[in-house]
């Protein structure tokens, strides 16, 4: 069943007397908070809390709520602009497995930060940081070239 915040608001035009009106208010508002808290998704849990990008190192994120395939959701990382990767980068990354609780993937090169989970447009934040501890294969390592 979905629930709009408008198609619950509806229900309270047909009670009249304030004191049950803002009783029912407050009861529709905090299921409304349940029910959406309940279908989000959630970071529970990164491994390994350090890692190299751009050398296929695995990375593994646990939580609920990822779905049963990727889809057009994404993992996204900081990157050198000091923003997180957009749909496009996220959707280049090399995803080895992905279920409703555990992502697998190769490390794309990124920089040190939360890691933020797309999924059908809601964004989910790890609360542990990721540290990148270097990007071999993000650039050339010669300054020359």
């Amino acid at each position: 069943m979905i629930w709009s915040l408008k198609g619950l608001f509806r229900l309270l035009d047909i009670f009249n007397n304030s004191i049950m009106h803002h009783r029912i208010m407050r009861f529709i508002f905090l299921l409304f908070i349940l029910f959406n808290s309940l279908n989000g998704q959630s970071i529970s849990s990164i491994s390994p809390k350090s890692i190299t990008g751009g050398i296929a190192e695995v990375l593994t994120i646990k939580g609920s709520g990822f779905g049963n395939n990727r889809g057009n959701s994404f993992v996204s990382f900081f990157n050198e602009n000091l923003t997180y990767f957009n749909n496009t980068e996220g959707g280049a990354i090399n995803y080895i497995s992905w279920t409703d609780s555990e992502i697998k993937l190769e490390m794309p090169g990124a920089f040190s930060n939360r890691i933020k989970l797309v999924i059908n447009g809601n964004s989910a934040f790890s609360t542990d940081t990721l540290h990148v501890v270097a990007n071999l294969g993000y650039r050339q390592l010669n300054p020359l070239i």
